[in-house]
């Protein structure tokens, strides 16, 4: 998702939800990500109430969501390579 995100960053956002709810610790969260080198925004769901709404029962889940907030496709489960995550752009183009 970096490589992704640094490629395409100006025309797609990713925004990462995690699962906050099940971490033993924040901290540990953010460590990870400092860790990993992510610039994209990781939004923690520290009640679970994404995760819930969007239904996300295995992770990761991915949604391909539209500048007005619709999800434009199923949802994806499990990993998403690069070259996915680039034809996924260009469809919904």
């Amino acid at each position: 998702m970096e490589r992704f995100h640094k490629e395409f960053g100006e025309e797609v956002t990713i925004l990462a939800v995690n699962a906050t709810d099940s971490e033993s610790s924040i901290s540990d969260v953010h460590d990870y990500i400092e860790e990993e080198g992510y610039t994209f925004p990781v939004l923690l769901d520290r009640k679970g109430d994404v995760t819930s709404d969007y239904q996300a029962m295995s992770i990761p889940t991915t949604y391909f969501i539209g500048t007005d907030g619709v999800v434009q496709e199923e949802r994806r489960v499990g990993p998403m390579s690069y070259e996915f995550m680039v034809e996924m752009k260009d469809e919904l183009n």
